[in-house]
C-alpha cells in the first residue's frame, strides 16, 4: 500500500492524516482508491515514467553557470495539491489567504482584515464560519471533542485539561492534538514560570474558538462545562483573560 509506512506526525501534510481511519484528509479519498493500492516500488516506476516523458518532450531546464551543461528536469510531483471546491471559492473571493507554514507546506486561513474587522461581539461571514466548521468535520471525532474543550476552557489550556474534560486516554489524546495542531485551528505555547518550563495551547483567534464553541452543540457545551468547572477548580496555574463563565449557557 502506498501509504503504509508514511507518518506525516511532525509536520503538517495536506493529504495524510494518519490519525484518521481511512489515512487521508476527505478530499484525497479518491486519490487513494485510484493510486492507494500502488507499491512503493510502482509509484516511483511511474515516476520514473513521468520523468522521462518530460526528457523526451523537452520539458527542462539549465542552470547557468553549471559547468557539467546538463538538462534538467522541472520537477514534478505526482501527488496532486488538492483543494476542495468550497476553499477555492473562498479564496476567489479573497476570504482567504494561502500561507506558508513551517515544513513547506501551504494552508488557507481566514483573511486576517476580516478577523481584525469583526467587532468582539459580531460573528464572521457566514461563509468564514462554513469554511471553520467544514475544516472541523474533516476531522476524527476525539480532535472535535478536544476542540470543544478547548472552547469551553477558554484562552489558555493543557494538554492535561483538555483530556480530562474530553475524557481522552493519554494515548488518543495525542493523536487528536496532532490534529487539531495540523488543522492549524489550535496553536502551542511553550512559557517559562518560576525557572520551569510549561506548554499551553490557544486558538488561532477567538472568533474561531466562538465558532468551535458554538458547533460543539448544547447537550456536548453543558457537559464539558461541568468538567471544565471541576477541572479549573483544581488548578494551581492562574489562567489569562476571561474564565469560564463567559461561556456558561
Amino acid at each position: 500500500m502506498l501509504l503504509q509506512h508514511y507518518s506525516g506526525d511532525s509536520f503538517f501534510d495536506e493529504m495524510a492524516l494518519g490519525a484518521h481511519p481511512s489515512g487521508v484528509r476527505n478530499h484525497y479519498q479518491r486519490f487513494l482508491g485510484r493510486f492507494g493500492h500502488c507499491s512503493e516500488s510502482e509509484f516511483e516506476q511511474k515516476r520514473r515514467a513521468v520523468d522521462l516523458a518530460f526528457l523526451r518532450q523537452g520539458i527542462t531546464f539549465n542552470v547557468y553557470g553549471d559547468s557539467e551543461g546538463a538538462e534538467r528536469i522541472f520537477p514534478f510531483d505526482l501527488v496532486p495539491r488538492i483543494i476542495p471546491a468550497s476553499e477555492w471559492e473562498l479564496l476567489e473571493r479573497g476570504l482567504l489567504v494561502p500561507r506558508l507554514i513551517a515544513g513547506g507546506g501551504w494552508v488557507f486561513e481566514p483573511q486576517p482584515s476580516i478577523l481584525e474587522a469583526t467587532p468582539p461581539d459580531g460573528m464572521l461571514p457566514a461563509d468564514v464560519r462554513e469554511m471553520i466548521l467544514r475544516r472541523l468535520g474533516r476531522l476524527s471525532s476525539p480532535a472535535r471533542d478536544l476542540l470543544a474543550a478547548g472552547a469551553i476552557l477558554g484562552y489558555d489550556f493543557t494538554f492535561e485539561e483538555l483530556c480530562q474534560v474530553a475524557r481522552l486516554a493519554p494515548q488518543e489524546g495525542l493523536a487528536a492534538m496532532d490534529e487539531a495542531l495540523q488543522s492549524l485551528l489550535l496553536y502551542e505555547t511553550s512559557q517559562r514560570r518560576d525557572g520551569r518550563s510549561r506548554v499551553s495551547y490557544h486558538f488561532a483567534d477567538d472568533k474561531v474558538r466562538e465558532v468551535v464553541y458554538a458547533g460543539a452543540g448544547d447537550a456536548r457545551r453543558r457537559v464539558f462545562h461541568g468538567r471544565a468547572l471541576t477541572v479549573r477548580e483544581h488548578a494551581d496555574v492562574p489562567r489569562r483573560g476571561a474564565g469560564l463563565s463567559e461561556f456558561a449557557s
